[in-house]
């Protein structure tokens, strides 16, 4: 009973990392910290952490779109990060929890959101390995070597050093045995000797309340997923200390080999669930920002309509916040309230939405932004800008199907996706009421040319009747439809 006390109390801390967060850590979370790491804890394993002593969140409700009511459990350790994407899954399956791919996204530079589904975020400047200030490498560094054509192949040694001039031989290891790929090709890059021992080897793990032998501990695909370049070595300060360190990112994890570790920690985790928790939640807003826009990126030039992307610091009264497009002029063209998808209270998240406006004639500077409206009074406070080009309307028969389009997703809420083309023709209209006269008005008996445009949405077809500037009218059984 001593030990089952001692883990309870272990895994129910909550550090000041999520101090808001308030969700229950879901069972499964502890039994499979409990296998591989309590052993470690307990002084009984010779193996370094898979995930952490202790856990740096309570359970967290992260946005997940795929997930049931749109979330998805998440925990996170200094490992990793544990989720549960299908609760009404098979518990007894090894993939009911699953590990985060956070190597792949801080590398990438997205969120996931869903199985298919990302927002975007700078590629993280926290460095892999080494103590916390080091410089280099970050995960933003790895980009050029990630899903390049492999180096590395059986009977090889991992002997390049990588630096901020690029990699550079280092033959001092040409002839280290833990450097050597023996037979070890996955998703086509060599696994070297001192990683694949140790994703592979037996050791003790904690099951039903009692120590035994596995082997191998763990299933290394499921903690790690498949690597994502070769290896190679850099020089990081340790405990201020400068030192070599062998590093492999994998999808889920990145793997670091120190030669001057003791023998139980020589092969170890890097630190990506704290890495990507300080990316995902602290750093965007380390300057005092209370929001930021990733998508559009600054001066980008947009048209109609513009996907906005971005992070709120976890400040706006119950998750709501505002969007606008602005001229240079200060005239509002569009705007759109959406929700801010935290985990929990005062949390930062992710915000996804759609401005749907009519472009000016011409090419104008503009601005997007973030707002708050105070329940209190009704006042705005700013959160992000972001400076952008908006693109003026199109000449032709072009310019008319985008006012077309934008007065019906105005109509009707839809989405500019939803709507499709059905046809498109140039016509000379007998006089100025386009062919659709309102009844009781005078029109100029003038032949006016525009363009007949048929859009349909939901299986129902509209008729929109324009002439070659900016009149657009939707015409129903040849009366406009107000």
């Amino acid at each position: 009973m001593r030990y089952a006390f001692g883990l309870l109390l272990l895994l129910t801390i909550l550090l000041p990392l999520s101090a808001a967060a308030q969700t229950s850590v879901p069972p499964a979370f502890r039994t499979i910290w409990e296998r591989n790491d309590y052993p470690v804890q307990q002084g009984r394993g010779s193996h370094s952490w898979l995930w952490g002593p202790v856990p740096r969140t309570q359970g967290l409700r992260e946005w997940y779109i795929d997930g049931p009511e749109q979330f998805r459990s998440v925990q996170y350790f200094d490992k990793g990060r544990m989720e549960i994407n299908d609760p009404l899954g098979d518990p007894a399956s090894l993939w009911f929890v699953t590990s985060g791919l956070l190597v792949r996204d801080m590398i990438d530079g997205r969120v996931q959101v869903g199985n298919g589904a990302f927002v975007a975020l700078a590629p993280a400047t926290i460095p892999v390995a080494g103590d916390p200030n080091a410089t280099f490498p970050t995960y933003a560094d790895l980009q050029p070597y990630v899903r390049v054509q492999p180096r590395l192949g059986p009977g090889d040694t991992v002997a390049q050093r990588l630096t901020p001039a690029g990699l550079r031989a280092a033959p001092e290891f040409a002839n280290l045995a833990a450097a050597r790929i023996d037979s070890a090709v996955v998703n086509g890059y060599g696994i070297p000797r001192a990683f694949w021992s140790y994703l592979n080897e037996g050791g003790v793990v904690y099951e039903q309340r009692r120590f035994v032998q596995a082997s191998p501990r763990f299933d290394w695909l499921y903690v790690a997923g498949y690597p994502l370049a070769d290896a190679f070595w850099v020089r990081v300060p340790i405990a201020g200390v400068e030192r070599d360190v062998m590093v492999q990112p994998f999808e889920r994890r990145l793997l670091t080999y120190t030669p001057s570790n003791p023998p139980q920690f020589q092969v170890e985790m890097g630190n990506v669930g704290l890495h990507y928790y300080r990316w995902r939640y602290e750093l965007p807003f380390a300057e005092g920002q209370q929001a930021l826009i990733t998508v559009p990126a600054a001066a980008t030039r947009i048209s109609s309509p513009v996907l906005v992307q971005g992070f709120e610091r976890g400040r706006a009264f119950e998750a709501g916040i505002d969007l606008r497009l602005r001229t240079a002029s200060g005239a509002i063209i569009a705007q759109v309230g959406t929700s801010v998808q935290r985990p929990d209270l005062n949390i930062p998240g992710p915000f996804v939405a759609s401005l749907v406006f009519t472009p000016p004639e011409t090419e104008t500077p503009g601005v997007i932004e973030v707002f708050a409206v105070s329940p209190l009074d009704g006042s705005e406070t700013i959160l992000a800008r972001q400076p952008v080009i908006i693109d003026g309307l199109a000449r032709g028969i072009d310019r008319a199907i985008a006012l077309a389009q934008a007065d019906l997703i105005k109509r009707t809420g839809a989405s500019f996706a939803a709507i499709s083309l059905h046809a498109a023709d140039e016509v000379v209209w007998p006089d100025g009421s386009l062919g659709c006269p309102e009844p009781g008005q005078n029109y100029l008996q003038v032949l006016t040319p525009g363009y007949q445009i048929v859009l349909k949405l939901d299986e129902q077809f509209y008729d929109y009747h324009t002439d070659t500037r900016t009149t657009v009218i939707l015409c129903r059984n040849g009366r406009p439809a107000g």
